[in-house]
């Protein structure tokens, strides 16, 4: 009986679908001005995987819980013996999160008997933090890498995608505020750390994580067609 009141009648259960598949065609009919609405970012990824894909890649995926890092070795056909995964999650500390997404120096001054004291502090920010990740990655599983590897970035917060490795950042949440980072590219703002990193690394795919669940969900099912992430 204490359940009684969550069960929906079939007429609301409904409403809700018809809702929601509104909103869903809102934007692609050209009505996408609502800030509430949902974002429907075109993907640029035109076909699945052929299963014949070769070789060595990285995968860095970030939103606003978790930071994973992986290594995926490829060959044709995509058995289990001929596909290789090697991945490690990665805390993201809540002062990485908020405020530059780029390293900035902060200075501290005191006086003491007339004295100038001046510490200088680097405040390691959000993009610093994913490339310091993936230099921890690289130095624990390959610590010989010394050729550029391909590395793929799974961005799931909102972004407008301008082509496969090109995005905006429209919005963040779930403890994450990057202000400065809205209107830029995250794929060139984590290319730009690795770089001062000088990480072997080039950063060649941006997607969000619904299109890289899908993909993934091809290789683990051939009969795939949709993917759907439900967060808070």
């Amino acid at each position: 009986m204490a359940t009684c009141e969550f069960l929906l009648p079939k007429h609301h259960v409904d409403r809700l679908v018809r809702q929601f598949s509104d909103e869903i065609d809102k934007p692609l009919n050209g009505g996408g001005d609502d800030p509430y609405g949902f974002p429907m970012f075109n993907t640029f990824v035109t076909k699945f995987p052929s299963n014949q894909e070769n070789g060595n890649f990285l995968g860095l995926d970030i939103g606003g819980t978790n930071l994973r890092i992986a290594s995926v070795h490829l060959e044709p056909g995509h058995t289990d013996s001929g596909k290789e995964i090697t991945m490690e999650n990665f805390p993201v500390p809540i002062e990485c999160r908020q405020g530059e997404s780029r390293k900035v120096n902060v200075h501290f001054t005191s006086t003491n008997n007339h004295k100038l004291l001046i510490k200088c502090s680097p405040c390691f920010q959000f993009f610093d933090h994913l490339a310091k990740s993936i230099d921890h990655f690289l130095r624990r599983h390959f610590p010989q890498q010394t050729e550029t590897i391909a590395l793929g970035f799974t961005f799931s917060f909102g972004f407008e995608q301008l082509s496969i490795s090109r995005g905006r950042c429209v919005q963040f949440g779930i403890q994450t505020n990057l202000p400065d980072a809205l209107g830029k590219c995250p794929l060139e703002l984590l290319q730009n750390s690795i770089d001062s990193a000088g990480l072997p690394v080039k950063v060649v795919v941006l997607a969000n994580d619904s299109t890289t669940t899908l993909v993934y969900g091809r290789f683990v099912d051939p009969q795939t067609r949709a993917s759907l992430i439900l967060g808070s």
